[in-house]
């Protein structure tokens, strides 16, 4: 499967990483975070080496890394917008390919840096001794005959540990 063909459904992995969790407003349901959103999905070898530089294609190759500094709007990528997002964020977005090692496909990665003000139903029953979830909503523009998010089994989502512990230090 292609991300590139128009009759069929790209499957995009996405993995979230909470790397810092800020004031967390249990008035008015919402909090500040800063997380990282990594998107992947499956380019044709093709489509992609015809783009890039020789050197980058060995690496490529290679098994390694190559940073995509002029991977803008022109090519396809998931068009991804969080959805429980208050007002604007603070974004920053880089791509880059690589091969995997496993299945010996191209992917490219979207790896986006986010910073802001989100939204979340708190259901606070036994305050302030309470366990409540925090997300970050990931979705497309496109339809979902063009893209299907997965979740990236091969690297979860999560929060950084050090996060965890502070979170549980604030609400103790």
């Amino acid at each position: 499967m292609t991300s590139l063909q128009a009759d069929k459904t790209t499957i995009v992995h996405v993995r979230l990483v909470f790397l810092r969790i800020g004031e967390i407003d249990t008035l008015n349901e919402k909090y500040q975070a800063h997380a990282s959103i990594e998107s992947r999905w499956l380019v044709p070898y093709d489509k992609l080496f015809s783009n890039i530089s020789t050197a980058d294609q060995e690496r490529l190759i290679s098994g390694r890394s190559i940073s995509l500094d002029k991977y803008d709007g022109s090519y396809w990528h998931p068009q991804l917008y969080i959805e429980n997002a208050l007002g604007d964020l603070k974004e920053q977005i880089k791509y880059s390919a690589k091969k995997n090692s496993k299945d010996h496909q191209i992917y490219i990665c979207e790896h986006r840096i986010i910073k802001g003000l989100f939204w979340e139903k708190l259901e606070l029953q036994h305050f302030p001794s309470d366990v409540q979830d925090l997300s970050i909503s990931v979705t497309s523009m496109l339809f979902h005959n063009k893209v299907t998010l997965i979740p990236d089994l091969h690297h979860p989502s999560g929060v950084i540990r050090a996060i965890s512990h502070m979170i549980t230090k604030r609400l103790t």
